[in-house]
């Protein structure tokens, strides 16, 4: 019987905390020969956690602070407690000494692609995503199994580490069934209504999809877009210049920064279709949630999202205004081409389940310790 210490000191919301909470909520470690689970994370993410009999939830004034109290708290805390009995489980990436074992997650590709990587430069945010490749690597190489999300995550990140090393599994995240919307009808409306969600950042070019939609807009079309997700690195400069370059946005665009979790399948089923023009994606988890929501849907054709969404979306260069305005239009003027991706999209997504996630980690975790 093992000892399991899960460290989430790096986790505090997105799609991190809906793994771990899904993960915890169809979990039942002691059927995997885990005698006790101790999860460590801030307190904002503990009491977003469930509580079950067997997890003892920690945290520390250390890990309610930044990266710096973050890395203090694993080398003086965390490191210490560790012994020979107890499998350590990273699921935000990263490696700590001192366990028998240390499984840990790719979480993160951005760092891995240097394409990706160099549109930071040079900047805090770029020395910040390179320090991060060399953390992120080193955690790969030492660790004793690697869970990665998908085919394409595995293959990137192998290019980067020493083969033979260490076990890994390809374990992709599940869809709460919340987000499941069967569609009855894909109405040819007045209006066509755009929904793109995910943080504003670099590389997932909201500012292009504004453009395009504008200049659609400004052809006559009648499109609105609805942007769901912070905003990080200068994108909201960006976005705003847009704004400014074409006035029309001003009825068209609708941007709504942060949304609570509980309230986002309310959005994938009152628009008409699912933009996602990210050039790096470790998973999606947005994409697919419109997937579930039987959305159809305008898709980058760069990083992993193709491995997901297969043959059930219009795949674009979001690179391109005029490759991105083609695929908005494609699905706009074709009801039958919505319904039948929207249908396939949806058939495609119930394969992603939290419950058999939670399972085929547990036993790779067994595997490993």
């Amino acid at each position: 019987m093992k000892k399991l210490v899960i460290d989430a000191s790096n986790i505090i919301s997105g799609g991190g905390l809906t793994h771990l909470r899904e993960f915890i909520k169809h979990t039942e470690p002691l059927k995997y020969n885990f005698v006790q689970v101790l999860l460590w994370a801030p307190k904002k993410t503990l009491d977003k956690l469930p509580g079950k009999e067997w997890l003892n939830k920690k945290s520390h004034r250390f890990l309610n602070k930044g990266y710096l109290h973050r890395f203090l708290w694993r080398q003086f805390v965390l490191k210490p407690s560790l012994d020979e009995d107890t499998l350590l489980f990273i699921p935000g990436t990263g490696y700590v000494s001192g366990a028998g074992k240390v499984v840990t997650m790719c979480r993160n590709l951005l760092p891995l692609e240097m394409e990706e990587v160099n549109r930071y430069f040079f900047s805090r945010a770029w020395i910040r995503v390179v320090i991060l490749r060399f953390l992120h690597i080193q955690a790969y190489t030492k660790a004793d199994g690697v869970i990665f999300l998908n085919e394409y995550c595995e293959k990137v990140t192998k290019k980067l580490i020493e083969d033979g090393k260490n076990t890994s599994a390809i374990i992709p995240h599940g869809v709460n069934t919340n987000f499941f919307f069967f569609r009855n009808e894909y109405k040819i409306n007045n209006t066509f209504n755009l929904l793109y969600v995910s943080s504003l950042d670099l590389y997932k070019h909201q500012w292009k999809v504004a453009e395009a939609v504008a200049q659609l807009n400004n052809d006559g079309y009648d499109i609105t877009l609805t942007l769901i997700g912070h905003s990080y690195n200068g994108t909201e400069e960006k976005l705003n210049k847009v704004i400014g370059d074409y006035p029309i946005l001003s009825d068209k665009l609708d941007w709504k920064g942060a949304v609570d979790y509980e309230a986002l399948p309310k959005y994938y089923k009152k628009n008409d279709a699912f933009i996602y023009a990210s050039t790096c994606e470790t998973f999606g988890m947005t994409l697919l949630e419109a997937m579930a929501s039987s959305l159809p849907i305008a898709c980058s054709n760069k990083s992993s999202m193709e491995e997901m969404l297969k043959d059930a979306g219009i795949y674009f260069d979001p690179l391109s205004i005029e490759e991105t305005k083609e695929a908005i239009m494609k699905l706009m003027n074709n009801r039958n081409l919505r319904e039948r991706l929207g249908t396939k999209a949806c058939r495609l997504a119930q394969n992603y389940d939290w419950e058999r996630c939670s399972k085929k980690t547990l036993q790779f975790l067994e595997t490993v310790a």
